[in-house]
């Protein structure tokens, strides 16, 4: 299995030098890696190979081909999701935060460009977020967003691109019929950001603070927009405005 991951990706890597992937070609190889990952047994398997999995978004190099590439995982995942049982479900979990962790650090080591934040941020949304059914793979998402930012992004990320990156997450959420999504992203991303920043022992993994280069109040000024705007459902109001307020604490 490692030899062939290895292959893979000296493959992809001179195929991705030859120009865009074709869709049809990355859904294909995406039904691979599906089965793939079926095969794996045993927990620590399966996080070696989610690992090496996610690490071949570092044989493109282009943000129009990584956004594909998260599309196009998004899209296998919910057409494969119902296959799965209470068996094999959490490898697929690990996957995904794996792939997501690799992406933020193939956005870090190009500097977090706004243009590749925006397009990988928009493959996020439109490829994971913005799909109701399967549901299990949003709310997923939503519970690890922070954290694999926070484990990728370290000293290095700025706030504008965390906006950029949680933007279309928050206005998902804001205006979802969804509550048990709104509850997951409230928690798993708002609360869990106020949580790292008000912390001392969060820490990034060079042993940083990761988000000192951060404007929390720029953040703080996002959750309320969102908390007053028009589009908000009205249920969701006092938990944002009730977040809002931890902000100011904090900030």
């Amino acid at each position: 299995r490692r030899l062939a991951v290895k292959g893979l990706s000296a493959w992809l890597s001179a195929r991705a030098s030859k120009g865009p992937m074709p869709s049809i070609e990355l859904r294909k190889l995406w039904r691979s890696l599906f089965f793939c990952m079926w095969l794996a047994d045993k927990a620590p398997v399966q996080n070696d190979l989610a690992q090496k999995l996610g690490a071949l978004v570092h044989c493109f190099d282009t943000p129009e081909a990584v956004a594909l590439w998260i599309e196009v995982m998004g899209r296998t995942l919910r057409e494969e999701w119902t296959k799965l049982d209470k068996y094999r479900i959490d490898k697929y979990y690990t996957l995904i935060r794996h792939a997501l962790y690799e992406v933020f650090v193939w956005l870090g080591n190009g500097g977090w460009a706004r243009a590749s934040v925006e397009t990988v941020a928009a493959s996020i949304h439109e490829g994971i977020v913005a799909h109701v059914r399967p549901n299990g793979i949003r709310l997923h998402v939503a519970d690890i967003l922070s954290d694999e930012l926070f484990r990728a992004g370290a000293q290095t990320l700025d706030t504008e691109s965390f906006l950029l990156i949680i933007d279309p997450v928050l206005a998902e959420m804001a205006t979802t019929e969804d509550a048990a999504f709104f509850r997951r992203a409230l928690n798993g991303l708002v609360l869990d950001l106020i949580s790292k920043c008000s912390s001392d022992d969060a820490m990034g993994e060079d042993g940083t603070s990761t988000y000192a280069n951060m404007d929390i109040m720029r953040v703080q000024s996002r959750l309320f927009e969102l908390a007053s705007s028009s589009e908000t459902r009205d249920k969701y109001r006092e938990q944002l405005y009730s977040a809002h307020r931890q902000f100011q604490q904090v900030s």
